[in-house]
């Protein structure tokens, strides 16, 4: 599931004391996910968009964007605290290249990951001290999704990155009150010189510190966090293939079960055992990955012990086939990804009916 418009903030422990959440690029770059809460910015250069990943706020010639803190709503001090920051590098950093920041009122660096300004490595801060090691993100591969996940517990913070393996534990923290002087918070950029060449993708953080298993988790796969917003895409009867069972009226059978609220004003049915319907469906866009297909009919005056059964076809390929129905009933058939994995032409879709 790539970062796309249209998200929310998904339910469950990782989710739990997650003060705000920002997917960059599209329609959501400007709101809080968690609060819903419009946010001012400051774009300078950065421009937004999508790409294969998803949507993005991109600095290529050193501008920046600002999140006001009267949106992030940011409550200092916390001695336990988590954050995230998921993007990807498409130039090669400069020396001092600042991923994120937050000001203080005399423009320090509080919370941040910033260039150590001898190499293209990046040291993170944490009122205003950094800790001892450093990440090297001129060595990331450009163009590739990574995350950083930074989780302070006391005076110890640990840094978990993308792609698994034991934490990389970081010391020397400080752990000093810094309560009334937190700003803006800046991503890709403290001056021309300092932005970061990169995509930004989404930052979050948690007024808690996250277990080592949940900072693994979040490094792995950092759109858990968010829920996308479901689409529904329709597909109904467009024409006829096999016509053995008989209209209500009319010649055309596929017209007679194509309405979108179902009515028994007009129908087909079967005379007898061993009578084959079809219709074809209408051409539909092939499904998000990892969603169900799912097919909704209606039978109504089953009589003398008579049965029906419906399958999901592809052309003459039978994608799925439903419990045969003996009762009348609004009925569902769900297709699962793995039962279509084999369909390549979403306009070839019909409906069977066989009486038996």
């Amino acid at each position: 599931m790539p970062w796309a418009s249209g998200q929310s903030v998904t339910a469950g422990s990782i989710a739990t004391d997650l003060g705000y959440l920002f997917v960059f690029g599209a329609t959501d770059s400007g709101k809080n996910l968690v609060t819903g809460t419009s946010y001012t910015t400051t774009f300078a250069t950065v421009t937004t968009g999508s790409d294969s990943i998803g949507t993005y706020v991109e600095n290529s010639t050193g501008g920046q964007l600002q999140i006001k803190t009267d949106v992030i709503n940011v409550t200092w001090p916390n001695s336990d605290y988590s954050y995230f920051v998921t993007f990807s590098r498409e130039g090669s950093p400069a020396i001092f290249s600042a991923l994120f920041k937050w000001l203080n009122v005399g423009g320090g660096r509080d919370y941040a990951i910033q260039g150590n300004g001898s190499t293209k490595s990046q040291r993170f801060y944490s009122h205003g001290a950094f800790v001892s090691s450093a990440l090297d993100l001129s060595s990331i591969a450009a163009s590739t999704e990574f995350t950083i996940v930074y989780v302070k517990t006391g005076t110890t913070a640990k840094i978990f990155i993308k792609g698994g393996g034991s934490a990389i534990s970081q010391t020397g923290v400080n752990n000093s009150a810094y309560a009334s002087n937190i700003g803006d918070l800046q991503i890709s950029g403290w001056s021309s010189g300092e932005y970061y060449p990169g995509r930004f993708r989404a930052f979050g953080r948690w007024s808690r510190a996250l277990s080592d298993a949940e900072a693994q988790s979040m490094a792995d796969n950092p759109q858990q966090i968010i829920t996308p917003a479901v689409t529904y895409t329709y597909a109904r009867p467009t024409s006829d293939i096999t016509k053995q069972w008989t209209t209500s009226a009319g010649a055309d059978h596929y017209a007679l079960i194509d309405e979108p609220t179902a009515s028994d004003a007009d129908y087909i049915y079967a005379t007898a055992a061993g009578q084959t319907d079809t219709v074809k469906l209408a051409a539909m866009a092939a499904p998000t990955a990892g969603t169900d297909v799912v097919v909704s009919y209606r039978v109504q005056g089953v009589a003398d012990g008579g049965k029906v059964q419906v399958s999901l076809m592809s052309g003459s390929s039978v994608i799925k086939t439903d419990t045969e129905r003996a009762a009348d009933g609004d009925y569902s058939m769900t297709v699962a990804p793995g039962d279509y994995a084999g369909v390549t032409d979403w306009s070839s879709l019909g409906l069977r009916f066989v009486s038996t």
